[in-house]
C-alpha cells in the first residue's frame, strides 16, 4: 500500500512540473534533478532584494496613502467605509466618486436614496435614477449600518478633496 502512495504521490508531482513548465518554458521551469541539465541556481540575495525593494516601496505608499484618507474621515464614516468596502464594491468603484462595473458613483447620495436603495431596491419617490437598471438587490441586513454608509458617502468628496490639497 505505501508504494503505491508514494508512486502515486511522485506522479502527481511530475504532472506538477510538467503543467509549469509548460505555462512557463524556460530553464527556470525544467524539472531539476542535482546540478544537470536545466539546472539554474537561486538569484542571491541580494538581487532578490533588489527586486523586492521596489515592489515593497510601492505597497507601503498605496497603503499610507489609503490610511490618510481613511483618517480623515469621522468614525461613524469609517464604519460606512468598511461596509461600503465588503458590500457595496461588488457592483460599485472602491471609489465611490467613480463609475463602477454595474454601478453608478454614488458619493454624496442622500440617506433617504441609500435606505430605498439598499433596504428595499427601489428609489425615493421622485428621483431619477443614474441608470435604467434593476440590477440591485436588496441587503435587508445592513438596516443598522444606514446612518454609516450614508455619513461615509457623504465625507468621501470632502476627504478626498483634502487628501489631494497642497500642506505647504
Amino acid at each position: 500500500m505505501r508504494t503505491a502512495v508514494s508512486a502515486f504521490a511522485r506522479v502527481v508531482q511530475l504532472q506538477e512540473a510538467d503543467i509549469a513548465a509548460t505555462l512557463h518554458p524556460g530553464p527556470r521551469n525544467r524539472r531539476r534533478r542535482g546540478r544537470g541539465p536545466g539546472y539554474a541556481p537561486p538569484l542571491p540575495m541580494a538581487r532578490r532584494s533588489r527586486i523586492r525593494s521596489p515592489l515593497l516601496l510601492a505597497l507601503v505608499a498605496t497603503g499610507s496613502a489609503a490610511c490618510s484618507s481613511s483618517a480623515d474621515l469621522s468614525p461613524l464614516a469609517q464604519q460606512g467605509q468598511r461596509v461600503y468596502q465588503n458590500v457595496c464594491i461588488a457592483c460599485h468603484n472602491g471609489d465611490p466618486t467613480q463609475d463602477g462595473a454595474t454601478g453608478p458613483a454614488i458619493a454624496g447620495s442622500s440617506r433617504e436614496l441609500i435606505e430605498a436603495r439598499v433596504l428595499r431596491a427601489a428609489y425615493p419617490p421622485g428621483y431619477t435614477p443614474k441608470r435604467q437598471s434593476n440590477a440591485m438587490p436588496r441587503f435587508e441586513y445592513l438596516s443598522d449600518q444606514i446612518d454609516a454608509l450614508a455619513a461615509y458617502l457623504a465625507e468621501v468628496p470632502r476627504a478626498k478633496a483634502t487628501a489631494g490639497a497642497p500642506t505647504g
